[in-house]
């Protein structure tokens, strides 16, 4: 599962000027610390994953990536995002960027609702090849006690014609003043990439894992596994049975 650090990094671009106006968001959130010190509504994080995987597809061979993400809270419940990710051995590609529009609400005492839109791009390379994928997302979840979360999402990537559905429960315990365990399931309709593969029905994926933080700071280590049909885009990248991130907010 894709993992976020209260960044909605979930994507890469092939122009220089675009390639540079997305590099200004990772530059936002280095500087967000002396912006939230005059902007209560501004906050950020920094994280480094060992892989990126999104719904139980690898975005990325197994290499360290540096995400970035900056957010602003206009008004109450509503959150504006803002992210971008490279790859540490080639920092001077974008590998995705993002942006998203949320809003949460509480239903009651135990209950909180949210809804968001967002725009991703990303770029897949598999060998020698390139492709740049945009993608649109509706969705909208629910939260039990701040432990349990179900959430249903709806896709499109531009010109397959098609919307992708997905659902997932995600879960996190308090074992200790500095350690959660947390966990995850989902089920998705597989998305069809330009490679002439026709895809149909669903697959499965889904995270074990431990989570340590103090102050701003939290490690996270995840057991990752996919059903035998998650797609990989043009024959690409596997997903890494483990996942480690490191991250720091503010």
């Amino acid at each position: 599962m894709h993992r976020r650090v209260r960044i909605v990094i979930h994507r890469p671009i092939r122009t220089n000027i675009r390639r540079a106006g997305s590099h200004w968001l990772l530059l936002a959130a280095m500087l967000c610390p002396a912006l939230a010190a005059e902007a209560a509504d501004l906050g950020g994080a920094i994280a480094i994953n060992s892989q990126l995987v999104d719904r139980g597809i690898a975005i990325t061979s197994r290499t360290p990536v540096v995400q970035g993400s900056v957010y602003w809270a206009p008004a109450a419940g509503w959150s504006l995002d803002l992210s971008a990710a490279v790859e540490t051995r080639s920092p001077e590609q974008l590998l995705e960027s993002g942006i998203a529009l949320s809003h949460h609400w509480t239903l009651s005492d135990r209950w909180q609702a949210q809804a968001s839109l967002s725009y991703y791009r990303y770029r897949y390379a598999v060998d020698d090849r390139e492709w740049d994928v945009e993608r649109t997302e509706a969705s909208v979840g629910w939260t039990y006690r701040d432990m349990l979360t179900f959430s249903l999402s709806a896709s499109r990537m531009p010109g397959s014609g098609r919307v992708y559905g997905a659902a997932d429960v995600t879960m996190q315990h308090s074992l200790s003043e500095h350690f959660v365990l947390s966990g995850g399931l989902g089920i998705a309709q597989p998305p069809r990439f330009d490679d002439g593969q026709a895809r149909s029905g669903h697959y499965r994926y889904g995270h074990a894992g431990l989570i340590w933080s103090r102050g701003s700071w939290s490690i996270e280590l995840d057991r990752v596994a996919t059903s035998a049909n998650v797609p990989r885009p043009w024959g690409g990248q596997r997903v890494s049975p483990w996942v480690a991130t490191l991250s720091v907010a503010f």
